[in-house]
């Protein structure tokens, strides 16, 4: 698993503030003495045991909590679910689809976003075989290639478009694509 936001990782420590409070706490118990014990035998051990329990629950979900905000912060991702399972590239189908409506007009680090889309989709192709079988789709052209790695050209440079797109249309036109195509 890899993380996108790996500085964020560097905060894990924090998630061991409810185990330090919780410590301190039991540091700071002050012992008050009575004349009268008839008080402490009112109190049996169970409830006692059960609240024991219930700050040790309570301490565990503040502490995952912490840890799992941490986590998403820091954006897992996953590359290749089923990566190990796949031994014949000819019989799976790889799908990119890249947004080029209007909202990915503009920069980012002094860059152009079609060239960091550009880039994108040349990092993911590097990581397919030449006889992988390839879908490029654009939320606003639709299917601009489909078939083997090898064989595709001229699908730069990517034009952001004034056009909306629409996902929905898209999703369903990409499944009625395979279904027909494979």
């Amino acid at each position: 698993m890899d993380f996108i936001f790996t500085s964020f990782l560097w905060f894990l420590p924090l998630a061991s503030i409810p185990i330090l409070i919780h410590v301190f706490n039991k540091l700071n118990i002050q012992t008050v003495e009575f004349s009268s014990i008839r008080f402490l035998k009112l109190i049996e051990s169970d409830s006692i045991n059960n609240l024991k329990l219930l700050q040790l629950l309570l301490l565990i979900i503040r502490t995952l909590i912490i840890l799992f905000i941490i986590l998403m912060l820091a954006r897992p991702t996953v590359k290749g679910l089923f990566s190990n399972f796949i031994y014949d590239n000819e019989s799976t189908v790889s799908i990119i689809y890249y947004d080029d409506t209007s909202s990915n007009m503009g920069t980012i680090n002094n860059s152009d976003r079609s060239n960091l889309i550009e880039s994108y989709i040349q990092d993911i192709l590097l990581l397919l075989k030449s006889n992988s079988n390839i879908i490029v789709i654009s939320q606003t052209k639709g299917v601009i290639y489909s078939g083997l790695k090898k064989n595709i050209k001229n699908i730069f440079p990517i034009k952001i478009s004034q056009m909306p797109g629409n996902l929905y249309d898209n999703l369903f036109s990409i499944e009625n694509y395979i279904d027909k195509e494979y």
